[in-house]
């Protein structure tokens, strides 16, 4: 069961990267993947008995689509985060960036020069 789950890792990182003409290889390596995890039916079914085997069968189908909900979950979280992040941030951006770039003054250590008038004096 773990080497399916290093499989299915590597699979999901090799289409996450989008190099070209990965597809095939990507849809190949998710079909042995879902194979191993299926094959693991069987030995679910023999440490918690045949009785129970349907709902274990369930709970193993049902654990790439939970994954994927709960993960898209995370990442709609962390989108919403950044965006706040950035609106919080940018009369921060705007207050440091609104008499041009900074320039740290080599002739004289120490004083920053943040005025277009004292770059000219540098001239």
């Amino acid at each position: 069961m773990g080497a399916s789950q290093l499989v299915m890792v590597f699979t999901f990182l090799l289409f996450a990267m989008a190099i070209e003409n990965t597809i095939y290889v990507v849809t190949a390596l998710t079909g042995i993947g879902m194979g191993f995890q299926l094959l693991s039916i069987a030995t679910i079914s023999e440490l918690f008995g045949l009785r129970h085997s349907g709902i274990n069968f369930n709970v193993i189908l049902l654990a790439n689509p939970v994954t994927f909900l709960v993960l898209a979950g995370v990442c709609g979280l962390g989108t919403l985060l950044t965006i706040i992040l950035t609106v919080r941030i940018r009369p921060v951006y705007q207050a440091l960036h609104a008499s041009g770039s900074f320039m740290w003054s080599l002739i004289s250590p120490g004083k920053v020069r943040e005025t277009k008038d004292d770059i000219k004096d540098i001239k």
